[in-house]
């Protein structure tokens, strides 16, 4: 079955199933392990679903499929507000692309096997921002 890569929805259930075992970052890595890690796991998708994915470093171009932002933000739920506020206003254009944002957060209180919390929100060209859910792993 053929991955719809546009819909941030599967594209985030993807990323949970596959994140203990293929991506298999930890949160004492350090940002560029992170990094390298995401947009490889993004990369190798892509390729796999015959996307051409920038940047490509075999071919050095191709579409633009990801973009990693990072911010050590306690209210960062206030700054993707107003990136949805930002692309209902000027950014994405056509009805069927949507961005997916997926936010790490750490809990020290929690058991060892919950204490990272990955969420998933999607926002779509109208700036609607929605929960796509979220589930804890081992730190």
């Amino acid at each position: 079955m053929e991955l719809n890569l546009k819909s941030p929805r599967i594209l985030f259930k993807k990323y949970l199933e596959d994140f203990p075992k293929v991506i298999n970052i930890r949160w004492s890595d350090d940002g560029k392990t992170w990094t390298k890690k995401n947009l490889d796991y993004f990369r190798k998708l892509a390729k796999a679903g015959g996307y051409d994915c920038y940047p490509d470093t075999e071919k050095g171009v191709g579409e633009y499929l990801v973009d990693l932002c990072w911010e050590n933000q306690t209210e960062w739920k206030h700054h993707w507000l107003e990136l949805a506020h930002f692309v209902s206003q000027n950014g994405i254009k056509l009805p069927e692309e949507a961005y997916l944002v997926i936010m790490f957060s750490r809990n020290p209180r929690r058991r060892l096997s919950e204490r990272l919390q990955i969420e998933g929100f999607a926002i779509d060209y109208c700036g609607e921002l929605t929960e796509l859910g979220s589930q804890l792993f081992s730190d």
